[in-house]
């Protein structure tokens, strides 16, 4: 009997963005294996753990999520949208279509220090899902990073680059208290 190891969509695209760490846009085998190996027993030590937890406590608060990253993922798509815009500046009207081509995209987010490998892994294919490798929409950056960073969240592999929050960050945000399950509302 096959094992079963209770992975979700979500964990496998995480796991393929682990992979990806080449700029070809290819996983061979030998990168493959190794990392796949160390995915899987993540996840299943999520799984056991997860499965001791309350039921409140598996699912990730999106709108928590939201709070803590607002304000570094609209830092980062102001000046991400800047490097966009430039690709998509036409030299005559110096307007902007929107758009700029996939390997425009990939070049902006592989050479960026605010983002880290998994998150332009997902990125990128989501853009290819989306668009092909055709021309990507940039409009809807911020909200698309935070969906990434809301996927990663859930399969408990994300690496940040979120500053650590200071001890008051709770309570200088002018919101609820932590309730006994580590709950804060959010409003």
């Amino acid at each position: 009997m096959l094992p079963t190891y209770d992975l979700c969509e979500n964990d496998i695209r995480v796991l393929l963005a682990l992979a990806d760490e080449n700029n070809l846009g290819n996983i061979t085998w030998a990168d493959f294996i190794p990392v796949g190996i160390d995915a899987i027993k993540t996840f299943l030590a999520r799984n056991k753990l997860l499965a001791k937890q309350p039921a409140q406590a598996k699912e990730i608060n999106k709108e928590t999520l939201k709070f803590v990253f607002e304000t570094e993922i609209a830092q980062i798509a102001l000046i991400l949208q800047r490097r966009f815009e430039a690709c998509d500046t036409d030299a005559e009207t110096d307007e902007h279509t929107g758009k700029i081509t996939f390997d425009q995209m990939k070049g902006i987010l592989h050479n960026t220090s605010y983002l880290n490998i998994k998150e332009i892994n997902l990125l990128l294919r989501d853009y290819v899902m989306k668009f092909g490798y055709d021309d990507i929409e940039y409009g809807n950056f911020a909200n698309d990073l935070y969906e990434v960073r809301y996927d990663l969240a859930r399969s408990r592999i994300m690496d940040i680059n979120i500053k650590k929050l200071g001890e008051d960050f709770f309570s200088a945000s002018g919101h609820g208290e932590i309730d006994e399950h580590g709950w804060m509302p959010v409003e």
